[in-house]
């Protein structure tokens, strides 16, 4: 698996803060795309703020194939990137409700601080 240039829309889009309610607030930092020309792992931190005091730190890998990996991709288009960040987002958000019970991620997320 070979290392992939993240491009700069895409680590924009995928660095801000995000969060709803009931939701704690989310920051992906340390982003990295791994893989061939079909398939991509991207890599990421989350940190996961849980009040004024209290952080998480977790590494998180996310499986992209088809759209998604494309969508990842130097050419695809800007607004692709934000559609890309939205649905990282999403599963960002659902793994941490799951996390306890049967997270939807391929690979176990491993806490790192």
């Amino acid at each position: 698996m070979e290392k992939v240039t993240v491009p700069a829309g895409l680590k924009s889009a995928l660095s801000e803060k995000f969060g709803g309610v009931g939701d704690p607030e989310f920051l992906l930092s340390e982003i990295s795309l791994a893989g061939d020309t079909e398939n991509l792992t991207l890599s990421m931190h989350v940190t996961v703020a849980l009040g004024s005091e209290r952080r998480e730190k977790w590494l998180l890998r996310l499986e992209l194939s088809g759209g998604d990996a494309e969508a990842a991709r130097p050419h695809a288009p800007a607004e692709t990137y934000n559609w890309l960040a939205l649905m990282v987002q999403a599963n960002v958000i659902e793994w941490w409700h799951t996390r306890n019970t049967a997270p939807n991620i391929p690979e176990p997320p491993r806490r790192i601080g």
